[in-house]
């Protein structure tokens, strides 16, 4: 490591933060190094070929930053690690790291890795002094085993001390007793079909290899209605936080976990600083003797006992058990209360003149106390029986004082209302912590899934992380989703934009123009705090197939805020999505609105093309007589007047002919231009073909129309002397009224016009040559039949 040297960095590398094997663990890691002023770095990631983590191979890419460059040394629990590996693969994942020292928790890598140092549980004290327990107290024989992985070196240790033991008592050891699962919570279940549903025995007891397996053994025993430890006794190994809670509390073999993370950080300090270590070092198991192995009954043979309530103690030590049970188990009701309480008082009574001195007595009283301690934590968690606890209790002073109970029972009785509201004050107390952080922990869900750029999350990031007990947080996104196929190898992309960053709540200290790096590196140079120590967990982010970028934020040993720190991940990569996938959906919207847009333009295009003329660009026949049918329905509709005008231009076949179609085109348009200058945008002008064009007027007077006439054979006129070529414009006209009370379609509007031209072209004919060149009659024809209104 090249930016820390002044303050040593330890990297851990763990499967989950949740693992109840590795809590502990960190723990102690981040103690050991808080008080040797070391940086504590973690690298969740899960194991290699996890059956249970679909997505192992998304999370396992943070491990590439597991190098000389991030961290100094590195504490690895390969016991968990080599969990689902074959021969070799282990070996060949641990090349990655041969650059760094290591220290191997639980599994021995001297053989593997040349710069190590192993720490390793001796797994056989406690779990024989376990099974001896079983054998000799409870006088177990049909024992089954639930292991471990047949590959796992812890899980290979703990199996051949079973097997050991119960040879060495002449237990006889069956295949069909025995279950290897992967150290897992879900193996409980397996395992349970497997001895009762399908091998069909059922065992006495089942010995565990870990606690979690055990757990899950419990909870499918009491899911199918069996009692532990009546009706089967259940054990576990590592002494997990939840097994002195679990119902009954959990009999174990405890590993020194906490322990094992102080001598670990320990040992990778002394590695980083250069110093000789030892290869391996080993740490003690002892058993942990609680109710689940059966030991729930007491030996009441040397109890002194009061001779006129003498119960015998075979019958006593039954009495008690029913009290463990109910406890334990009962539906409870005011009434289950009232009995269940009497009873006590009668097996206090039947055994005991002095309390306070008896040993058996203070047995009895302790284990009363922590099984109901155990129960009103249930109750008061879940809300069962609470308001029959409480309702009990408020009467407790009124039931003492009515009933006949010596100084020590009333005491005992205060005690029992005490664990109560012990229970009641730490439930209230968590209970108000979980629900600030649950406030804010949705407050936050909901302001960054609202969140549609990767500027608007860190804005949020750096104002709502505080609450959720996240002192420092690091935020690195990919420019966009990168897809990870699990079968091929994991290439980051060289260098990444550092999107967010805030130390210790101080989210100005960093330029608002956040660096790109080289992703090889944890963070930019310089981002990292220098001033203190810091313990940080690195987690990649991904959704599904997709690689998003990662995240760093300062962790907390507070189990409250841990369990915010579990769901942060998730939550981060979900919005980080969104937002790729708001942005993609906004420039697929872009992309298909301007394509939308360009159809229309296309559409009005073609449209307009097949309404117009491709020469003169006027309306063509179809557009004219679309325009026209409009016009003249507001005539009808404004009540005002139209004007038809049917227009040819005269001697178009000679210009082709003797001057080429060129100027024949150009005389059309020249004429086009010259309609488009007389008449209105809103006027309905075309080029119905060849040398014909038509025009609808729109409230236009016959003293209008002549002008316009007039207009037109000015321009024409105008044409011919700028012309300079030897060819001139000339054209035939003639109108009709279109009035808005005349109910004469179009197309007889368009004969009548159509034959007033030709009559006029009839008649120039009859004028000299010059006149027909420089004149246009107009002429009023009384004799046209269809319309009076007619001109020529």
């Amino acid at each position: 490591m090249t930016e820390l040297k002044k303050r040593l960095t330890i990297g851990l590398q763990v499967p989950a933060l949740d693992n109840i094997y590795i809590r502990l663990i960190l723990k102690g890691v981040h103690s050991a190094l808080s008080r040797m002023d070391a940086n504590l770095i973690i690298f969740p990631g899960e194991t290699p070929n996890n059956p249970w983590m679909k997505m192992h191979h998304q999370e396992a890419v943070i491990y590439d930053l597991i190098s000389p460059k991030n961290v100094d040394a590195l504490i690895l629990p390969s016991a968990v690690f080599s969990n689902f590996c074959a021969d070799g693969e282990f070996q060949t994942w641990l090349d990655k790291f041969s650059q760094l020292p290591i220290v191997s928790l639980g599994t021995d890598l001297t053989d593997i890795v040349d710069t190590q140092s192993s720490i390793l549980i001796d797994n056989n004290s406690g779990l024989e002094a376990l099974i001896e327990h079983v054998i000799h107290e409870h006088n177990y024989k049909k024992i089954a085993y639930l292991g471990g992985s047949k590959d796992n070196q812890d899980a290979i240790e703990r199996l051949e001390t079973f097997k050991n033991t119960l040879t060495k008592h002449n237990i006889p050891i069956s295949e069909d007793y025995i279950f290897y699962g992967h150290f897992a919570y879900s193996d409980g279940k397996d395992c349970i079909k497997a001895f009762f549903d399908e091998r069909n025995i059922q065992p006495e007891i089942i010995i565990c290899a870990n606690d979690s397996s055990a757990f899950g053994v419990m909870d499918e025993l009491h899911k199918r209605g069996l009692r532990i430890p009546k009706d089967i006794a259940v054990t576990g190994f590592d002494n997990a936080k939840e097994a002195e809670y679990y119902i009954p509390p959990l009999s174990t073999v405890s590993q020194p976990l906490f322990e094992l993370g102080l001598k670990a950080a320990e040992i990778a300090v002394k590695m980083a600083n250069n110093k000789k270590v030892e290869k391996s070092y080993k740490l003690e198991t002892h058993f942990i003797n609680r109710q689940s192995c059966g030991c729930q009954q007491i030996d009441f043979s040397s109890s002194k006992t009061h001779n006129h309530e003498h119960i015998p103690n075979n019958e006593k030590n039954q009495l008690f058990v029913n009290i463990l049970e109910r406890i334990n188990y009962d539906q409870l009701t005011n009434n289950n209360v009232s009995n269940l309480i009497t009873d006590i008082i009668t097996l206090f009574k039947s055994g005991f003149e002095n309390i306070s001195t008896d040993k058996h007595a203070k047995d009895i009283r302790s284990i009363l106390l922590q099984n109901f301690n155990e129960r009103f934590q249930k109750d008061v968690k879940s809300g069962e029986s609470f308001e029959v606890w409480r309702t009990y209790f408020k009467k407790l002073e009124k039931h003492i004082l009515t009933s006949n109970l010596s100084k020590v029972e009333v005491l005992f009785f205060f005690q029992l209302k005490d664990t109560f509201s012990q229970s009641l004050i730490c439930h209230l107390e968590s209970h108000s912590i979980f629900n600030d952080r649950a406030y804010f922990f949705r407050n936050f869900l909901r302001i960054i899934f609202d969140a549609r750029t990767l500027e608007q999350l860190s804005e949020v990031l750096a104002s709502e992380l505080e609450n959720l007990g996240i002192k420092s947080f690091y935020l690195t996104c990919f420019d966009t989703p990168i897809f990870h196929d699990h079968k091929k190898k994991w290439y980051a992309p060289q260098s990444a934009q550092l999107t967010n960053a805030f130390d210790a709540g101080n989210y100005n200290q960093f330029s608002k123009s956040l660096p790109q790096y080289d992703t090889a590196q944890l963070l930019p140079d310089h981002y990292l705090p220098t001033d203190r120590r810091f313990s940080l967990v690195v987690e990649s982010l991904y959704l599904s197939g997709d690689q998003l970028g990662r995240i760093c934020y300062e962790w907390s040993i507070n189990d409250t805020e841990m369990l915010t720190n579990l769901m942060l991940n998730g939550q981060i990569s979900t919005a980080i999505k969104n937002i790729h996938m708001y942005y993609e959906q906004n420039r697929i919207q872009k992309t298909v609105n301007n394509l939308m847009n360009n159809l229309t333009h296309m559409n009005t295009q073609l449209e307009n093309q097949s309404k117009s003329d491709e020469l003169t660009v006027l309306l063509n026949r179809r557009g004219f007589l679309e325009k026209s049918e409009m016009l003249l329905n507001q005539a009808k509709e404004l009540e005002f007047n139209c004007k038809l005008m049917f227009l040819d231009l005269d001697g178009l076949k000679a210009i082709n002919d003797n001057f080429g179609h060129h100027k024949g085109d150009l005389a059309i348009i020249e004429f086009a231009n010259i309609l488009n200058t007389v008449f209105r945008q809103n006027d309905a002008i075309a080029r119905f073909g060849g040398d014909e064009f038509v025009v609808l007027a729109a409230n236009v007077s016959d003293e209008l129309m002549l002008k316009k006439i007039a207009m037109i054979q000015h321009r024409i006129d105008h044409f011919n002397v700028e012309n300079e070529d030897s060819w001139m414009l000339s054209a035939s006209m003639g109108y009709v009224n279109a009035g808005y009370k005349d109910d004469q379609p179009l197309s007889h509007l368009l004969t009548q016009a159509d034959q007033i031209l030709y009559e006029q072209k009839r008649k120039k004919k009859k004028y000299s040559k010059d006149t027909i060149q420089h004149s246009t009659g107009l002429l009023f024809n009384p004799n046209h039949s269809n319309n009076k209104n007619a001109r020529i």
